[in-house]
Parts: structure tokens; C-alpha cells; sequence
């Protein structure tokens, strides 16, 4: 039970993911500057496809269900043919004795019966105590499926937004050598990563939050509760640096460079809500 608490954690944290902003940088002949796409909204990524190791925890967990399931088969067909053999060894045994009585045969056979039926039960159990088991590695599983996605995902914004402040910081160092008042560029610039900084430093908190393994259905709900409100965290951080990203570059646009030579920058057009 106590997983399915920190997977539906998860599970809202993960849907948070869908309004952070994926700042995209797109650089054209014109070294225009870009954070979303044609239509003007933030590109997604698409982490299957630019991750497909992700499912690998899972096909692993899968086939050693699948290795483990096989090897308690057949010991339980072992068992189930030494206990048979010995019931059948000892009827024969009584059936060639000169001195068993009917009283001792019917014993033998009532004897043979309990064994057999505690070999059913024992079975039935370590079936049931399997199948248990399998399930809470399947949802241990998905679990970190679900944690890695987080990661993988977030990672891949910061470093896009990463990129782009860099690409700023050039055409701002190139228009402020021509003699043009940068500061408010600047300035944005720096918020930009003061809050990116804020944002890496929360998913470095994530990735020892993912290695943690919960004791008790209450450490897994503070668990899920810690990473859902980390994920809010550097959604917001993103955003803000966004915002800053946005300022810098309108402040850019606003100053009057006639040098044909420098490339144009152009604000992002679209934000997530």
C-alpha cells in the first residue's frame, strides 16, 4: 500500500512538470535568439525518445520476475517429487512388511494425506508470498521510472536555459563595446541566473531525495511530499529566470544599434501558465 502513496505523489509531481517552461534556443542565420517554437509556445521534450534507457530499470525488474517465478517452479516440482517419492517408498515398504496391520495401512495413508495437503498449502504460500513480492518490485520500479523522468526532464530545461543565457551574455558584451547602456540587460541577466543557480541547487536536493528508500508509510508520504514541493520549487525558479530572459532581451531590442554587422534579438513569445 505504501507505495502506491509515494507513486501518487509522484504522479502529481510529475504532472507538474507539464507547466514548467522548456525554454527552447533556436539560433538562426540571423543569430535571433528564440525560446519557443514557430507557434509560440515552450517545446516540449520528449523523454522516451531522447531517453530510451529509461524504461531499462523496468525490463531489468521484469526479467528477474520472470528468472525467479521460473527457478520457484521448479523447486516446488522438486519438493512436490521428493514428497511424493517418500510416500510412495514408504507404501511400498508397509505393503511388503509381514507385520503391518490394517490399523498401521490406514495410519500410512492418513499420514501421506497430511503430507500431502502441507505440501499444497506450503506451495500455494510461497506463491502467494512471491507474487507479493514481484508486485512491490514492479511498483518500486515504476517508481524510480518516474523519479529518473523527473530528473531527466528538468535537467534537459536548465541546461536549455543555461545555454541561452550564455548566447545573451555574448550580445550583451558585443552591443555594450559599441558604447550602449547594457545595465538593465545585464542586471536581467544575472537574475536569470541567480535563479537557474536556485533551480540546479533544487534538483541536486531531488536526486538525493531519489536515492532515499522510505522505512515507513509515513517516511514515504514526506518523502513524496518533499519532492512534489522541490519540483515546485524549480518550476517557479524557472519561470523566473524566463521572465529575467525576457526583460533582458526586450531591453536589448529597445536600444537603437546601427551596426548592420550586429545580429538582431528577439524576446521570447510565448510562456507557459
Amino acid at each position: 500500500m505504501k507505495k502506491y502513496l509515494l507513486i501518487g505523489s509522484l504522479t502529481v509531481a510529475f504532472t507538474l512538470l507539464n507547466s514548467v517552461v522548456y525554454a527552447e534556443e533556436t539560433v538562426t542565420s540571423s543569430a535571433t535568439m528564440e525560446t519557443t517554437n514557430s507557434a509560440g509556445t515552450p517545446k516540449p521534450l520528449p523523454p522516451k525518445a531522447m531517453h530510451p534507457e529509461m524504461s531499462g530499470d523496468m525490463k531489468a525488474v521484469k526479467q528477474g520476475i520472470k528468472d525467479d517465478r521460473k527457478e520457484m517452479h521448479t523447486e516446488i516440482k522438486e519438493k512436490r517429487k521428493e514428497t511424493l517419492g517418500e510416500i510412495k517408498d514408504g507404501r511400498k515398504t508397509l505393503q511388503s512388511s509381514t507385520t503391518a496391520t490394517g490399523a498401521d495401512r490406514m495410519k500410512f495413508e492418513k499420514d501421506a494425506q497430511m503430507k500431502r495437503e502441507a505440501m499444497r498449502n506450503e506451495n500455494k504460500q510461497e506463491r502467494k508470498d512471491f507474487n507479493k513480492d514481484a508486485q512491490e518490485k514492479r511498483h518500486e520500479a515504476r517508481l524510480f521510472d518516474r523519479l529518473k523522468m523527473v530528473i531527466i526532464r528538468l535537467s534537459a530545461t536548465i541546461t536549455r536555459i543555461e545555454k541561452i543565457i550564455v548566447k545573451l551574455d555574448s550580445r550583451i558584451a558585443k552591443i555594450k563595446a559599441i558604447g550602449k547602456d547594457v545595465s538593465l540587460a545585464e542586471s536581467a541577466s544575472a537574475d536569470a541566473k541567480i535563479s537557474i543557480a536556485s533551480a540546479k541547487s533544487g534538483l541536486a536536493s531531488i536526486r538525493v531525495l531519489s536515492a532515499t528508500i522510505p522505512s515507513s508509510t509515513d517516511a514515504e508520504i514526506t518523502l513524496g511530499k518533499s519532492i512534489k514541493n522541490q519540483v515546485k520549487a524549480i518550476e517557479k525558479n524557472i519561470k523566473t529566470a524566463h521572465g529575467s530572459l525576457e526583460k533582458a532581451i526586450r531591453s536589448l531590442e529597445g536600444l537603437k544599434i546601427d551596426t548592420k554587422s550586429e545580429p538582431s534579438v528577439s524576446a521570447p513569445t510565448g510562456t507557459t501558465n
